[in-house]
Formats: C-alpha cells, structure tokens, sequence
C-alpha cells in the first residue's frame, strides 16, 4: 500500500498543490479551456471553504497555492475540481482516459518562509 495516497490535510494548512497532464500532454488547448478551469476553481473553493492564495496554470500543468478553511480535506476540493475538467475535456475533445497523470501532488508550507519559497522560488 502505498503510503502518499492518504494525505493528511488539516484547517488552516496551506499547500502548494501540483499536477500535469498525463504523459505531459496539454491539458489547456484553447484559452476556453483555461476560463472553464478557473470558473469551477472558483466553485469549488467556495463548496469547500478554501483560500485561494495563488495558481499558475500551464499548457500542460498547473500550479495552485491554497489554504484550507474548514475540516473538509482539501481532496474533496481538488478531487472535484479535476473530475469536473476531466469530464469538460473528454467531452469537447471526445476524448475516454485519464487527463491528468495521476492523482495530484502536494507540498506543505509550515512556516512563513516556506509559503514564499513554494510560490516564488519551488524549483519547478
């Protein structure tokens, strides 16, 4: 069993959470695509109570700095969001498969310093 798949978010943790398309594919084709994305960012955020506190989104990866607001597991939040662009993508392109490679990637901030290094200096 592999450990990282139970992650263990936590209120007012703040996280840098990563993901990429799978096999480095795009999963921005058009600039539609980045406005769907970002329209269901914003509903999830406010579904599950969390801060958005940065993003950087890729043609084929994105980038988001958030804090979780509640004790509902940042998962749900990003779990869903994805889902939701997966389906918008396999659809409009009549695609079937996973868009992303895998499921999403987190570091946590615990210090101040740590907050600023993860949105301006991680070494992506």
């Amino acid at each position: 069993m592999r450990l990282d798949r139970y992650r263990n978010f936590h209120k007012n943790g703040i996280y840098h959470i990563y993901n990429r398309g799978n096999n480095k594919n795009n999963i921005f084709l058009d600039k539609i695509d980045y406005v769907f994305y970002l329209i269901e960012l914003r509903k999830c955020l406010k579904k599950y109570d969390v801060a958005l506190l940065g993003y950087c989104l890729m043609p084929n990866h994105i980038h988001l700095e958030a804090r979780q607001n509640s004790e509902v597991s940042l998962s749900k939040c990003i779990g869903d969001l994805h889902t939701k662009y997966s389906s918008y993508c396999n659809k409009k392109y009549n695609k079937i498969g996973h868009l992303f490679q895998g499921r999403f990637k987190t570091k946590e901030a615990k210090s101040e310093a740590q907050i600023l290094e993860l949105v301006f200096l991680y070494p992506y």
